[in-house]
């Protein structure tokens, strides 16, 4: 009877881990969907105010959701949009209740990053790292780009060598931004 107790629970705890495994990874596509559909309503706000005003001077600023709500108002529909998890990668709203989006967007003109597909947002290295290489976001001018986190690597060392050759005038704090994000993607996931 003590051996027929000690296998079941072994195969118990295997199920257990199991089962485990398979709603984390669950989580990590449900999170990386809303993500991406998150991100999607940027793209579509900032391409939308890249119609309207074109040559708007981005903010310069590390707070992605003040420079949204700067280019437009409509940004933050319905009122409060900006501040809560719908607008929000929802890793980092859980996490630490932050916006979770990285912008390097500084003293850009708006009209040129649509055009010319400049990356200024982008879902930060600590998010989805998990069981999962999801979707994150690129501001590209094909409009969302759904990437693997080898993807956003290639689309980081991308916008660090248009900043490093003047193609794109990425300020100082951006250029800072662009390599500590590449640099920390480039490291494997504990």
């Amino acid at each position: 009877m003590p051996i027929f107790i000690g296998a079941l629970l072994i195969v118990a705890t295997g199920l257990g881990v199991l089962v485990y495994r398979t709603l984390l990874h669950r989580l990590d596509v449900r999170y990386g969907r809303s993500c991406a559909n998150h991100f999607n309503h940027h793209q579509l706000g900032l391409t939308m105010a890249a119609n309207d005003h074109p040559d708007q001077i981005l903010l310069a600023t590390n707070d992605a959701r003040a420079a949204l709500l700067i280019l437009d108002p409509q940004f933050d529909h319905p009122p409060g949009w900006l501040t809560n998890s719908g607008s929000a990668c929802p890793e980092s709203f859980i996490r630490d209740g932050s916006f979770g989006y990285v912008y390097v967007g500084d003293d850009l003109i708006l009209g040129d990053v649509v055009d010319r597909g400049i990356l200024i947002l982008f879902c930060a290295n600590e998010n989805h790292r998990g069981s999962w290489d999801v979707a994150r976001g690129c501001f590209t001018k094909d409009g969302f780009t759904s990437t693997s986190n080898a993807g956003l690597i290639a689309e980081l060392e991308r916008a660090v060598s248009r900043g490093q050759s003047g193609e794109v005038a990425y300020s100082e704090r951006a250029m800072k931004v662009l390599h500590s994000e590449l640099e920390k993607r480039r490291k494997p996931v504990r």
